[in-house]
């Protein structure tokens, strides 16, 4: 009975916001290790897929945001880095509200409290990639080590820097980025 309960609190202690807030951190300190290791040879890196998203040193394939017949969405022509302005790396946090009169579990209270509660209950990690004209793409990244995902994320920054395009970051902790590697200095 013990082990089970051991095991069912590593669980919950993995699955808290405060740990995917560390995850994201790890997950973009390989990302920007890996990118670094990647630049001296990128002119012979090959294109790179992941899911419907393909970066290459010639630029970039990725979904339309346009809507096409019958709805379905098309896979736009290769975009050429000249028309993309940066990339940037996202961490933001996931909300839930907790109605007035609830506790944390959801369970009714006692209280004449008439103020909605917003808690955090986790973290999602985004690319985004600025076009100089038209539509920004989002793309989401699972919060996990996810191999292929961390791979086709450090090609992104590699070949956006080797192109000189703007890399940022926006909501990381700069004081748990800075011990790796920063993008600053990448």
């Amino acid at each position: 009975m013990a082990n089970w309960l051991a095991i069912l609190a590593q669980r919950l202690l993995n699955q808290s916001p405060r740990h995917q807030f560390v995850v994201c951190h790890e997950m973009l300190n390989q990302i920007v290790l890996r990118a670094w290791h990647l630049l001296p040879d990128l002119d012979t890196e090959p294109s790179l897929r992941w899911g419907q998203y393909t970066v290459a040193g010639g630029g970039l394939i990725a979904p339309s945001h346009a809507p096409h017949a019958f709805g379905e969405r098309a896979l736009m022509p290769l975009t050429d880095w000249s028309a993309v302005s940066g990339v940037g790396m996202e961490m933001s946090p996931l909300y839930e509200y907790m109605a007035p009169g609830q506790d944390r579990s959801g369970r009714a209270k006692m209280s004449f409290d008439t103020r909605v509660t917003r808690l955090n209950t986790g973290y999602q990690f985004s690319i985004l990639i600025v076009m100089i004209k038209g539509p920004t793409y989002t793309i989401g990244l699972p919060i996990r080590t996810d191999g292929a995902a961390i791979d086709f994320t450090a090609h992104l920054l590699a070949y956006a820097r080797s192109h000189d395009r703007r890399l940022s970051l926006m909501g990381f902790d700069k004081a748990l980025t800075r011990q790796v590697v920063h993008l600053e200095a990448f």
